[in-house]
């Protein structure tokens, strides 16, 4: 239920009657890590009625908050949307809802969770921002990116700067293992509207290779597919040093296999004296490493929230250097083609 669709509106729901069991009891006992919220003298309703709140609009009812008895609950979606469920075996069973829109808050860079080579793969719905360019020809994944507004993603202009592949893409969102669709309700596969590569991207040297990728329908936010963090507030910093974050589908070591479940991996942040000019950012580690199918996808500074630094590039082999762009030198450039104003927050202290 997207609450935003509308000012406000009001639902009454009434249970006819059942002949399917003690549904409460079965429904209580599935919702794990759920919190049980009861009348003291209402042991029936808890028995036979429930009403089930998820904040975060999980469908699988996940860490919900269960009701029962009567009482009036008051509570406000995460996101942009709210889950909620009823149960009951009792026949005239009913509950009322009112639903009030309200403005969505500047917020981005969450997360659910408090095969890059020699990384690990990474937990469902860490980087809910994720994305992926998906050839139609091909039928995979060809090259990460990220998302940064509910139109807007970022990714290396070396993945879509082809011209006569610009109908055989799309981007996939949401997702986590590629072989399977029952692990995340969140993929979804959007078309694309337009593709906006830097003008002076080099497809020799890969100099300026950033692009954005339009999608023809609107994002929703939820706890799989959310927007990334720019570094508005940080644009002068040059990250030296920093551990960072890298994750992707590509392939776990130099020439082998593109990995099936999202990866990701810790590399360090080199001085500019690496790179090849003051617009790259340069990551380094002894192990991990981008690789192959990985362009295109992000470097990523996690403090209390999500940052977008760079943008996976190329490299020489994997492991091994990885050039990358480096995000602070195209926030003009982004917000210029975008049209969009971006939530600014500040990346604060790290290691």
């Amino acid at each position: 239920m997207i609450a935003n669709e509308v000012d406000y509106f009001k639902i009454r729901i009434i249970r006819r009657g059942s002949d399917d069991g003690a549904l409460g009891k079965i429904h209580r006992r599935r919702y794990r890590g759920s919190t049980m919220n009861s009348d003291e003298d209402a042991e029936l309703g808890c028995e036979n009625e429930l009403f089930i709140v998820s904040q975060e609009a999980d469908p699988y009812f996940n860490n919900v908050e269960i009701f029962c008895g009567i009482t009036t609950v008051h509570r406000q979606s995460l996101l942009q949307t709210i889950t909620i469920g009823y149960i009951s075996e009792l026949k005239g069973g009913y509950f009322e809802c009112e639903f009030r829109s309200i403005p969505q808050r500047c917020d981005c860079g969450w997360s659910s969770v408090s095969k890059i080579v020699g990384g690990h793969e990474a937990q469902l719905h860490e980087f809910p921002f994720m994305a992926g360019i998906v050839s139609f020809s091909l039928k995979r994944i060809i090259c990460g990116g990220s998302i940064i507004s509910d139109r807007f993603t970022l990714t290396a202009a070396h993945c879509v700067s082809n011209p006569s592949e610009a109908n055989n893409i799309a981007l996939v969102i949401g997702e986590h293992d590629v072989t399977t669709g029952k692990d995340t309700p969140y993929t979804k596969l959007h078309l694309i509207d337009r593709i906006i590569y830097h003008e002076n991207y080099n497809n020799v040297s890969w100099e300026n290779d950033i692009a954005l990728v339009r999608v023809q329908e609107q994002m929703t936010w939820s706890i799989g597919v959310a927007p990334i963090c720019l570094p508005f507030l940080d644009r002068f910093r040059n990250f030296a040093n920093q551990q960072a974050e890298i994750a992707g589908w590509g392939t776990t070591e130099f020439g082998g296999v593109l990995s099936n479940t999202l990866m990701k991996g810790t590399v360090r942040i080199l001085s500019n004296e690496y790179c090849q000019n003051q617009m790259d950012l340069c990551t380094y580690d002894d192990e991990v490493d981008s690789c192959q199918g990985d362009s295109g996808g992000p470097i990523i500074l996690n403090r209390d929230r999500m940052f977008l630094v760079g943008i996976i590039s190329f490299g020489k082999g994997c492991p091994g250097i990885g050039h990358n762009v480096r995000v602070t030198s195209y926030l003009d450039w982004i917000v210029t083609n975008t049209g969009q104003d971006f939530c600014m927050k500040p990346i604060g202290v790290g290691n």
